[in-house]
């Protein structure tokens, strides 16, 4: 008789470990979603000099690998698990929900304190606001990153006041899909085979992994038209891990003394899953240390953007204003120049005939008016009765013309 063989070892996952037999968990972040360092070790390894990049800023490094058309920071094991994980809650962020509320009134929803966070415990079917759904701004307020109490009391100012008030929900994750389930509560044998996996189809939703025999008719959030053959909950500080067993991978959820083990079709689904649960977790606890980080970061990118937007506008404006001045001078220097020769023209159809530049048209000037300047007078004739004034004296200039000019003066004349 054959000796029983022991079940199959598993371990978990380490980063940059490659299954043997199996596609390895990777991810491929881009440029614009890696941190100051990553962006560095990114152009470090890419041949740039430690130097030149350490006085430069997140979105100059950012810049920096564009133009040098690098795709991204690939990672592995744990690191791609974290980076999925980002982009979901990137397209989380984007997917929020805005409610309008007139002045004073009360949205419905029940509201539970877990962690620091204000989630959505139960709802109408009217509103858009789904269970598991996060408050995230009070009146355009952010308010994941604050304590309970400081966004209680942003509430209750909201509602307080006279105008309308707006409140933002963050989406919960949602996703389904087939896996294949080990039994829980026991372990498979190479005696069973397949027999301690199952096929099941799972909905995440709310922090709950709900799993049934077949997909149900309606597996959209709010409505479940089958009874679930069994679910695990995310909200007891679940830890997600990535484990491979017999070159196959596998997505082990532990949370207190229950444990999930799934396996998904490839890779890629595993690391989808996991890092779904892993932002499922962040909602069901009231924020994990990666969703706070992002937090951050997506705060400070928009705070960067709404800054960059605002010192657009004012050029925008400024630039207007410069043109608005430039056509405003412009407009008076041609008003100014129409002036000009509207009273230009208007001079000279008002002019007296004597002043007009046509010189047969003016009659002769009288006698006793001295010729204007430049103009084509000419004196008349002398009359016959008109002589010429007699020639003053000339002046001596010499001594023999004023002894014979005194030669003539007699005493007489020379007495007073």
């Amino acid at each position: 008789m054959d000796r029983p063989t022991m079940p199959p070892a598993h371990r978990d996952l380490p980063d940059d470990v490659t299954p043997p037999g199996h596609e390895p968990v990777k991810y491929v972040v881009g440029p614009g979603d890696l941190t100051r360092g990553e962006l560095r070790r990114l152009l470090a390894d890419a041949g740039a000099k430690a130097a030149e990049l350490s006085n430069l800023s997140r979105d100059d490094l950012v810049s920096v690998a564009k133009a040098r058309k690098l795709e991204g920071l690939e990672v592995s094991g744990t690191g791609a698990v974290e980076a999925r994980a980002r982009d979901f809650l990137a397209v989380f962020s984007r997917l929020d929900r805005t409610v309008a509320l007139p002045p004073g009134a009360e949205l419905g929803l029940v509201l539970e304190r877990v962690g620091d966070w204000a989630v959505v415990a139960e709802t109408p079917q009217t509103t858009a606001v789904r269970v598991g759904d996060v408050l995230s701004e009070v009146d355009g307020v952010p308010c994941l990153l604050e304590a309970y109490d400081d966004t209680f009391k942003l509430c209750a100012a909201a509602r307080r006041s006279r105008v309308p008030y707006t409140l933002t929900f963050r989406r919960a994750p949602f996703h389904k899909g087939w896996l294949r389930k080990k039994s829980r509560g026991r372990s498979a044998s190479r005696f069973s085979g397949l027999t301690g996996w199952k096929r099941r189809f799972f909905v995440l939703r709310s922090g709950k992994l709900t799993y049934y025999e077949a997909e149900p008719p309606s597996a959209s959030p709010g409505r479940n038209a089958s009874k679930p053959k069994g679910s695990f909950s995310l909200a007891r500080q679940c830890t997600v891990r990535i484990r491979e067993t017999d070159g196959v991978l596998e997505l082990a959820l532990t949370a207190a003394n229950d444990r999930l083990i799934v396996r998904g079709a490839d890779a890629g689904d595993v690391r989808n899953w996991a890092a779904l649960c892993t932002v499922a977790t962040a909602h069901a606890t009231g924020g994990t240390a990666l969703l706070r980080d992002y937090e951050r970061e997506r705060l400070g990118v928009e705070r960067r953007e709404a800054e960059r937007r605002e010192r657009r506008r004012r050029a925008n404006l400024e630039r207007r204003e410069m043109f608005k001045r430039q056509a405003s001078e412009r407009a008076s220097l041609v008003a100014a120049q129409a002036r000009r020769d509207a009273l230009h023209s208007s001079t000279s159809s008002e002019l007296l005939p004597e002043y007009k530049s046509d010189s047969r048209a003016i009659p002769p000037p009288p006698l006793d008016t001295p010729p204007s300047r430049g103009s084509s007078y000419r004196l008349p004739e002398c009359s016959p009765a008109y002589a010429e004034p007699p020639p003053r004296p000339t002046r001596a200039t010499s001594a023999e013309e004023l002894r014979e000019r005194f030669r003539n003066v007699g005493l007489s004349d020379l007495s007073p």
